[in-house]
């Protein structure tokens, strides 16, 4: 199952979207763009692989997101670009070998869970 722009075009002032444990193992450039109030997002337990640089486009105000427990073992350094309000970043439980570059620029993240990943710091 994929989730693209269409997915969600209707949905304007949804604050919060709960994905968890469901059969999504991809996600489609700009696809939560309709969602420009969106808080919260937690798209974890899935079969994700890698994320691109336009998948959380338009996610400007998102303050949490949620990515534990998928495969994740490629994150584009661009991926979070967007996300600016961003404070908690979950990330533990996937494949990653290294720390990602994508978090280092969001100035206002207080939490970063890397844990239980394949890298070593």
């Amino acid at each position: 199952m994929r989730i693209d722009a269409r997915t969600f075009r209707v949905v304007f002032f949804l604050r919060t979207l709960d994905l968890r444990n469901n059969t999504i193992d991809r996600i489609e450039s700009n696809a939560f763009l309709p969602l420009y109030n969106l808080h919260k997002l937690e798209p974890s337990e899935k079969r994700l692989h890698k994320l691109g640089a336009q998948q959380f486009n338009g996610l400007f105000v998102l303050n949490r997101l949620t990515l534990s427990r998928n495969a994740i073992a490629n994150l584009d350094p661009l991926a979070f670009r967007d996300c600016s309000n961003l404070k908690e970043l979950h990330l533990s439980g996937n494949e990653l070998t290294t720390v990602p570059d994508a978090p280092r620029d969001l100035a206002l993240l207080k939490t970063l869970n890397h844990g239980e990943n394949r890298s070593s710091l």
